[in-house]
């Protein structure tokens, strides 16, 4: 009888316990540990586009990471057709560092307009397959399509391992075989169970964005101008703008970084946007560790998943069948 313990409710949990349910493993028992009583998830804080970004493979880890993520989770998009997912066109623009610009994408073309709507400058475009999710709504699929009696749902915070024992916020105690910490930004928390020091020198990003309830008459769309996002969900009428990236510990939006990139994207497309005011200010916690690349740790019966600052959902999914494999 062995006992496998995943603590963690965002996307990497969530991918952990739809693999584990969906693949043979040798566990009599799974105990998923997940709530938000302290510590949201990112996940549900995110513009949450899936795009290769121009990434060739063969160059870097984080690359070769990034397009074996993409094609994990296009080929999981195509054949389970999840909730919360479309398949979209990804429009990545620039009207600076053109020469870089087409090393990367060599197939951009010039153009002075965009789904309609005039670039008031011409931009370099490149387009490519992306996947625009919905984060409650793919998070609660994959739950729902996690049958498996072995697992089982615990709502509740975990706030100390000690041995093979799980102690919670309220009051209770587990024990497991083994333990897999998918906690994003809180996976520093238990570092010192790790020989590993990736875990002690990853970074906390906070990213903001702003959400606008605003009907375009368009389908949905990623648009990237010289590194500012501009994403519309059709379904039901969201525009985001953003995002900004700041290392920092606290979750308070630099209102000043947001406009100056909302001023950006209203100067460049020809279009009105919604008021600024109007906007809801979103912000999530991301985990950067060391080049940006996202990590599999293993000490003795511990484990530890994530590092996803770069297409988190994609990301997930790839390595938590990675992991897996290895218990």
């Amino acid at each position: 009888m062995t006992t496998l313990a995943v603590i963690g409710g965002g996307i990497a949990g969530r991918s952990l316990i739809y693999t584990l349910a969906n693949q043979k493993n040798d566990f009599s028992t799974i105990l998923w540990f997940e709530s938000d009583s302290f510590a949201f998830s990112c996940t549900l804080h995110s513009t949450a586009v899936v795009a290769p970004r121009g990434v060739s493979t063969g160059l870097s880890v984080l690359g070769d990471q990034i397009s074996s993520g993409f094609n994990t989770f296009s080929d999981h998009v195509k054949t389970f057709h999840p909730q919360g997912v479309k398949l979209i066109t990804q429009w990545t623009l620039a009207s600076e560092k053109i020469q870089s610009f087409k090393n990367r994408y060599p197939e951009s073309r010039e153009v002075t307009e965009i789904f309609g709507v005039k670039l008031n400058t011409p931009h370099e475009l490149a387009q490519e397959d992306a996947y625009l999710i919905e984060p409650a709504t793919y998070l609660e699929w994959l739950w729902a399509n996690s049958h498996d009696e072995k697992i089982n749902r615990i709502e509740d915070f975990v706030i100390e391992v000690i041995g093979s024992e799980i102690k919670t916020q309220k009051g209770k105690n587990f024990q497991a075989d083994k333990i897999i910490f998918a906690t994003g930004v809180n996976n520093y928390l238990w570092k010192d169970l790790f020989a590993d020091s990736k875990l002690k020198h990853t970074k906390v990003v906070q990213g903001s964005y702003l959400e606008f309830d605003f009907d375009l008459n368009q389908k949905d769309f990623s648009v990237t101008l010289d590194g500012d996002n501009l994403i519309y969900h059709a379904d039901n009428q969201k525009l985001l703008i953003g995002s900004t990236t700041s290392e920092v510990l606290h979750e308070l939006a630099p209102l000043h970084e947001l406009k100056e990139i909302y001023s950006r994207i209203g100067q460049k497309l020809n279009f009105k946007l919604p008021e600024f005011e109007s906007g809801k200010v979103l912000v999530g916690r991301r985990e950067k560790a060391s080049k940006r690349e996202a990590y599999i740790l293993q000490s003795g019966s511990y484990y530890a998943l994530g590092g996803f600052y770069k297409n988190g959902f994609s990301l997930a999914l790839d390595q938590a069948q990675k992991l897996i494999n290895q218990l």
